[in-house]
């Protein structure tokens, strides 16, 4: 009986191996491509960047947090565009300023360029390190 098993499993053994090696792709040689394809091909290649999140969407659960933190922070809600320029005119709000370190998006309104000081100080800030970091302004 022993002796049955043993030829069972050498013959188990022998068309498990005789089947891998039939299932191993042929190696085909590789193609050489001259240096100017080479080149070509490289330059069909197209970078789009690193992938970006898709925009994110408000909900009526993150509104009633932005509005809590609002009112816990202290602060007022503009309501018109009037109050817009009470609060530019009594310096609460200052212009955000362009450098060479920051560049404003021509589709915004000049109307519209003006923030807190401390959001101006932190803007310039971060634009800064951007710089030395990336070398163009943000």
């Amino acid at each position: 009986m022993r002796r049955a098993y043993f030829i069972l499993l050498s013959v188990f053994v022998a068309v498990s191996a005789e089947a891998s090696v039939h299932n191993v792709p042929h190696k085909t040689p590789t193609r050489h491509l001259s240096h100017r394809r080479h080149h070509a091909r490289l330059r069909r290649l197209r970078f789009y960047g690193p992938p970006v999140a898709p925009e994110l969407r408000g909900s009526r659960d993150s509104l009633l947090k932005q509005n809590s933190e609002i009112d816990r922070a202290g602060l007022e809600r503009i309501e018109d565009d009037e109050q817009l320029m009470e609060l530019e005119q009594s310096g609460a709000l200052i212009p955000l300023q362009e450098s060479k370190y920051l560049r404003v998006s021509a589709q915004l309104q000049e109307s519209r360029r003006y923030c807190r000081p401390w959001t101006a100080q932190f803007v310039s800030d971060m634009s800064q390190e951007y710089y030395k970091t990336f070398r163009q302004p943000l």
